[in-house]
């Protein structure tokens, strides 16, 4: 099994009071049609972001589907997608996770 978690930033088109509502809603949409954990982050500056965790049986199909997620957003009218932060690692390797734990990198790789 492999998870992923990422963070997309968006370039808000418009900054309006709506925004955050806007970007829940988002968020609502994503959990839904990716069966995916989806939240909101605090909008600053004029930019917003969302948070998402994954999980898959294959790396490939992790990639796809933030691949999916990416381009759902980009089509949903709240911004282009200007950043994507993204780990993705075998579940496995959260065992690793507890003999580094001194400060460690637990592995993984971003996109």
């Amino acid at each position: 099994m492999y998870f992923a978690v990422t963070k997309l930033c968006f370039d808000l088109d418009t900054s309006t009071p709506h925004d955050s509502k806007a970007l829940s809603s988002l968020c609502e949409k994503l959990r839904k049609k990716f069966k995916a954990s989806v939240a909101p982050c605090p909008i600053k500056d004029g930019d917003a972001s969302v948070a998402i965790a994954l999980l898959h049986r294959t790396e490939q199909q992790i990639s796809n589907t933030l691949d999916d997620i990416a381009e759902f957003c980009e089509n949903s009218g709240i911004g282009r997608v200007k950043e994507e932060h993204t780990l993705i690692d075998s579940i496995d390797s959260i065992s690793d996770f507890e003999e580094d734990e001194e400060g460690g990198d637990i592995g993984g790789h971003y996109q």
